[in-house]
């Protein structure tokens, strides 16, 4: 094996193992079923090479290529010319060979389908083999799918009744667009192995949408077809997420007793809070508004607006702990009344009525919710 065989016969060993790689009839390296590229070495360098037209001769377009291609801040280089077939965009990356091993090679075959995702959808490979075969005496080729506008010009966000991943991200990530016009600027990078779902598609283009409802325009070409077994798979993984966002039902269940508290007896004579003065927690000879039950709504419409949060630890802590702090100081206040006048303990246990327990309770839950 000469020297210049041997890196290439090291790629050969590394391709083999990638899932979306693979090597064509020509001894290019074609990533996610789609995007040829060349492989060469010299005597320092491997070199990885992606040739592309544009069926546009636009000077526009031809300048928009170029300032698309990395600077000299990276290693991957480009030309873009132009003549009357079109618009030719050569990209390369290169390996020294005294650093050549799988991460680096991978990373700059990674690097460069990078850089040609940001060329947009219109850009195909050249020299592709032909693989349509001749078409059997009196077959039509089929008509052109109409391409219909859009019910909403521009769309940005949308969310199916149902959602169902059909497609993934190919490995390299690619480009988005809020639009199918490669003549504005992409407007996200998609990870790679992102499980999206295909809405709509006009020739090359394809309309996907995620889990969580954006939406863009990618490179059809380019996306991988999901199996069955995958589908379920991404699809149930969503469901789980959106299951995940659901009302914490301890801290739920300790605002309904909190608000609930408000209409029950706090006092053995039958009073609620709705007809006890707020003023009482600290002055317990005051009397009109605030009554203490509009205090204990308020609470409980605090700790619902806690169950929504992701992370409810401390909103929880804060709400449960002002509840509960509520109901001591109520009795703490009703037990100084009564020995004032006299009374002890025995006598507290007959006034004080069981809606201070449920409030109790109602912080004890919300506590307790907040920390699972």
């Amino acid at each position: 094996m000469t020297e210049k065989n041997e890196p290439l016969a090291r790629v050969s060993g590394w391709v083999a193992t990638e899932s979306d790689l693979e090597l064509d009839d020509q001894g290019r390296i074609v990533v996610a079923g789609e995007l040829p590229v060349d492989v060469e070495a010299d005597d320092e360098r491997l070199l990885l090479t992606h040739r592309s037209t544009e069926p546009v001769t636009s000077e526009a377009r031809v300048e928009e290529l170029r300032s698309l291609i990395p600077g000299r801040a990276s290693t991957i280089g480009g030309t873009v010319t132009s003549d009357e077939s079109g618009i030719q965009v050569v990209l390369t990356n290169h390996i020294y060979l005294d650093g050549l091993n799988h991460q680096t090679f991978s990373t700059a075959l990674r690097e460069l389908v990078g850089a040609v995702d940001a060329l947009g959808p219109r850009t195909i490979p050249l020299d592709l083999p032909n693989t349509f075969e001749e078409s059997e005496p009196g077959e039509t080729a089929p008509e052109a799918a109409p391409v219909s506008a859009p019910a909403e010009p521009d769309p940005t966000r949308e969310m199916p009744p149902a959602w169902v991943a059909t497609h993934a991200v190919p490995s390299g990530g690619m480009s988005a667009w809020p639009e199918p016009n490669p003549e504005i600027q992409p407007s996200a990078h998609l990870e790679a192995r992102v499980r999206v779902t295909v809405s709509e598609r006009r020739g090359d283009w394809a309309r996907v949408v995620g889990s969580n409802g954006w939406t863009g325009w990618v490179d059809a070409r380019r996306l991988v077809e999901l199996s069955k077994s995958e589908t379920m798979a991404a699809t149930g993984s969503a469901g789980s997420a959106v299951g995940s966002k659901r009302l914490n039902p301890l801290i739920l269940a300790g605002a309904l007793f909190t608000a609930l508290s408000a209409l029950l007896p706090w006092i053995d004579d039958g009073r609620n809070a709705m007809e006890l003065t707020l003023k009482f927690l600290w002055d317990v000879d005051a009397q009109g508004e605030p009554f203490l039950g509009w205090g204990l709504m308020g609470l409980g419409a605090l700790a619902l607006g806690v169950a929504f949060l992701k992370k409810p630890l401390g909103p929880a802590l804060l709400v449960g702990i002002a509840t509960i702090a509520t109901a001591l100081l109520f009795v703490a206040q009703l037990y100084r009344v009564l020995s004032d006048l006299g009374g002890g303990f025995e006598e507290l246990r007959d006034a004080v009525g069981f809606a201070p327990a449920v409030t109790v309770g109602g912080g004890i839950l919300t506590l307790i919710g907040g920390a699972k």
